[in-house]
């Protein structure tokens, strides 16, 4: 079969589907007659036989593309026309459809990658999908669409019936389709403490009606997530969670969040954007990489509890800053990327009374960004007096009472002796550099 007709006419479907006004074709159904999906489908080999418009995949398996009876409960057939039946590809209808049973081959050309199930997304009043048991890719339980094996959800219906979900303790991956977009009954979805899913991505947007997601067990990362949920108000997050990327976007009612204590590194430009109502987030000691362009909105302020040596009272707007790095012969370099620190001219005594400010060299080995570009290579040279000052390194002298060491790096001698100064980089502790200093008298 030729694959750029197949894409064309796919294409051309969901475009008809999804931008055609189809609720008003529910409210005042066409005739049969007149309901000839073949307008729409430029592919000469998308036929009607019997209530379903169907196209040829390969000599073997046949697809549908609409249909055309009034069941509220559809079942698919085994065969049309002497072909297996292998999915469906859109489903244009003239009445509602609230159930779909599949047939025993549904699936076959999907477990090898060919094909993917985000027609079952656009039928909103669909409340549960059946699959028999000889049926070898699939499994429904409670009207919801699995593996055969059961460790991977695929799809929630958009009007399943309930208003709570908790994600079986069997699966472990998420299907990256977003089994939950554009449902409209979920109030509540819950992964389990044990859950064996760590990692979530694309996943919980468009969701009408969700107001709180409980994701125990969600332990390595959530990415893009949380995308125009109108009503979500709630997210409770594991406290073993180590990295965010761009996620919780167009949230009408977030008005809080509470990031957990492990988080490490947001990133992947900004989080929190469109969420007018947000008046407050919290962002444990560990972060130490944020990328700029978050809590970005056009009208008031958000109250950020940040570690010092994040960048303070960000702004909405705030779309160039990135925070936790440091400056390095003028290049903004991540923290964390830090290999190695010491001092650019050694400091051996002082006299007592005087003062004298560290000044730093240091060597990155990682990515960096200048001007909002990337590039990776080695940076090496002067720490800037700004990023001295900012929090992310630490200073300590073991005898403060001889020679004594300020927040910003700025050394005081004491008293007559000698004093271990060590500094540290409070993102990477494994980076410092000591050295002693003998006080003096003149």
């Amino acid at each position: 079969m030729n694959k750029i007709k197949l894409s064309v006419c796919l294409s051309i479907i969901a475009v008809f589907f999804f931008l055609s006004g189809y609720k008003n074709t529910l409210a005042s159904p066409p005739e049969p007659d007149g309901f000839d999906i073949k307008t729409v489908c430029a592919a000469d080999s998308a036929y009607r036989f019997g209530d379903f418009l169907v196209y040829n995949i390969n000599k073997d398996h046949i697809g549908i593309v609409g249909y055309f009876g009034n069941e509220e409960n559809l079942v698919i057939p085994n065969e049309i026309d002497g072909y297996i039946v292998e999915g469906i590809y859109g489903l244009p209808r003239l009445s509602p459809v609230k159930s779909i049973t599949v047939g025993k081959n549904f699936g076959d050309l999907f477990a090898q990658g060919k094909v993917n199930l985000s027609v079952f997304y656009g039928i909103d009043e669909l409340e549960e999908i059946r699959v028999p048991e000889d049926n070898q890719v699939f499994k429904s339980y409670k009207g919801i669409l699995y593996s055969k094996d059961m460790k991977t959800l695929y799809v929630v219906p958009p009007s399943v019936k309930m208003t709570s979900y908790t994600v079986p303790k069997s699966v472990t991956m998420i299907s990256g389709e977003d089994p939950f977009r554009h449902n409209k009954t979920l109030k509540e979805v819950k992964f389990r403490k044990k859950s064996k899913v760590k990692t979530i991505g694309g996943i919980f947007n468009n969701v009408d009606n969700l107001e709180t997601v409980y994701l125990q067990g969600i332990t390595n990362s959530i990415g893009y997530c949380f995308y125009e949920c109108p009503k979500l108000k709630n997210i409770y997050f594991d406290s073993r969670l180590k990295r965010i990327r761009s996620s919780f976007y167009f949230l009408d009612s977030l008005t809080e969040v509470s990031l957990p204590d492990n988080l490490t590194t947001m990133d992947d430009q900004g989080s929190f954007v469109g969420c007018p109502l947000l008046k407050k987030v919290i962002i444990p000691s560990k972060v130490n990489y944020m990328s700029g362009g978050s809590f970005y909105k056009e009208d008031g302020k958000v109250s950020v509890n940040m570690p010092s040596y994040l960048k303070n009272n960000v702004q909405p707007g705030d779309m160039n800053g990135y925070y936790a790095t440091v400056s390095i012969k003028g290049k903004a370099v991540n923290a964390q990327g830090l290999k190695k620190i010491k001092l650019t001219s050694s400091i051996d005594t002082l006299n007592v009374g005087e003062k004298k400010q560290i000044s730093l060299y240091g060597k990155c080995k990682t990515w960096a960004i200048t001007d909002e570009q990337e590039y990776t290579g080695t940076v090496k040279g002067k720490i800037s007096t700004d990023s001295m000052k900012s929090g992310i390194f630490i200073y300590k002298s073991d005898h403060p009472e001889i020679v004594s060491v300020s927040a910003s790096g700025e050394l005081t001698a004491i008293a007559p002796g000698t004093a271990k100064i060590t500094v540290k980089c409070i993102t990477k502790p494994s980076v410092k550099y000591s050295f002693t200093v003998t006080a003096t008298k003149k």
